[in-house]
């Protein structure tokens, strides 16, 4: 291992300072509260040592130019060819064919003895990724005399690859992992900050978004409606909104990142591989970036546009939506937020209630006409008569009808009080 630290070109006195540390290597067993005996080791880096991971990698860091000498297998990324990836001891080989990978395996097992290392079969598995259907006979995998298991799903630093190279595995591990925490988050966020929702969207983004978008690298070009319900679940809580509200957002992907990124060589030539073939592809089938062109920006705009006018609840939505943040957010009330964000999305409306029955969804306070926003300000003879405006201006992001808002309210709260007396 020193020789290695001497060949990668590491000062000598730097090598001399981590053989004092192995000059004499001792360790002791703790189970509960009760220790074993100490005893000496001569083999390994020592376990659970922060040096220990660069030590390794540093001892094995010559393993792809081993493997790109021997010139047999390996996949071709862009502009660049891997034979492996590694993050300490986890290490993956990769081959086109199975001839190839055989080779490449009989090679390592030549590099493994050299190196004095060993490998676990147990933990070492293969996968073969294709679109079709596994054969009934197989290929049979060997490393030295032990099998190897063929799998169908395999988890590699956190990420799910399956067998069929798709992406759906890792969607749902992520989504349900970024459910769980979507519950500490509200929880936290109800009890800290109540309605601030700039703070309470700055917790989503901190600690729910680096669950959610774990692996984005690789499927985040995708549209995935299971993560868009997972923010548009939390949205709803913090608005104070219906279940029942249709959502639809741009979300936050990882290529505006990606543009001028060095530090990820290998990374940075699947993105351009990407987005190469992006274009060969159907629209539907993908996610939009910042740095794609005008016409794909204008296109995803009118495509939530049209699933809004294709909704069954609130289809008048469109009259009142922006682009942008609405100005109402930033208010410092969360009762007004709430109340602006529910009669903005349909909420206080029972005409968007396609469920009800005809007689529910009649105005709660006169029940003479369906509830609607244009009935409730002109044509309910329990409100007093208003100057006619359009649904767009009552329901301006500025709030600037909050006052007819809140006496809704208050109205439709003394009524049924009348009622619930009758």
């Amino acid at each position: 291992m020193f020789e290695c630290m001497r060949e990668r070109g590491i000062s000598e006195w730097l090598v001399r300072k981590v053989e004092e540390i192995y000059a004499r290597t001792r360790n002791k067993v703790k189970v509960g509260e009760k220790e074993g005996e100490w005893f000496e080791t001569t083999k390994g880096v020592r376990q659970g040592c922060p040096l220990s991971p660069l030590l390794f990698t540093i001892y094995v860091a010559d393993v792809d130019e081993m493997l790109k000498k021997a010139q047999a297998g390996g996949v071709v990324v862009g502009r660049e060819k891997v034979w492996s990836l590694a993050f300490a001891d986890d290490m993956v080989i990769v081959a086109k064919s199975e001839r190839e990978m055989k080779e490449m395996m009989r090679n390592l097992e030549k590099y493994v003895r050299k190196k004095k290392l060993e490998v676990n079969v147990e933990k070492t598995k293969m996968m073969v990724f294709s679109k079709r259907k596994r054969k009934n006979e197989e290929s049979e995998w060997k490393w030295e005399e032990s099998k190897i298991e063929r799998v169908s799903e395999f988890k590699y630093l956190g990420y799910t690859f399956n067998e069929r190279a798709t992406v759906r595995a890792q969607v749902r591990e992520v989504v349900r992992k970024a459910n769980k925490v979507v519950g500490c988050v509200w929880g936290i966020g109800e009890r800290m900050w109540g309605g601030e929702f700039g703070r309470r969207m700055m917790m989503f983004e901190s600690m729910v978004e680096s669950v959610l978008m774990y692996g984005a690298e690789i499927w985040g070009w995708k549209e995935r409606e299971e993560v868009e319900r997972v923010q548009e679940k939390y949205l709803r809580w913090v608005l104070g909104v219906d279940r029942e509200t249709p959502g639809g957002k741009e979300s936050a992907k990882f290529e505006d990142r990606m543009g001028g990124r060095e530090e990820c060589r290998i990374l940075t030539e699947c993105y351009r591989e990407k987005k190469k073939n992006a274009d060969e592809e159907e629209r539907e089938k993908y996610w939009m970036c910042a740095e794609l062109s005008e016409r794909d920006r204008d296109t995803d705009k009118q495509e939530r546009r049209e699933r809004i006018k294709e909704a069954r609840y609130n289809r008048e939505y469109e009259r009142c939506v922006t682009e942008e943040v609405p100005v109402y957010l930033g208010r410092e009330s969360t009762k007004e937020r709430k109340m602006m964000a529910r009669f903005r999305c349909g909420n206080e409306e029972r005409e968007n209630k396609y469920w009800m029955e005809e007689e529910e969804r009649m105005c709660r306070m006169c029940r003479e006409e369906r509830e609607t926003i244009e009935h409730m300000w002109r044509g309910c003879g329990e409100m007093r008569e208003r100057e006619e405006k359009e649904r767009g201006e009552i329901l301006n992001e500025d709030g600037r009808e909050i006052g007819w808002m809140k006496e809704v309210w208050k109205r439709r709260e003394r009524i049924e009080k009348e009622r619930g007396g009758e």
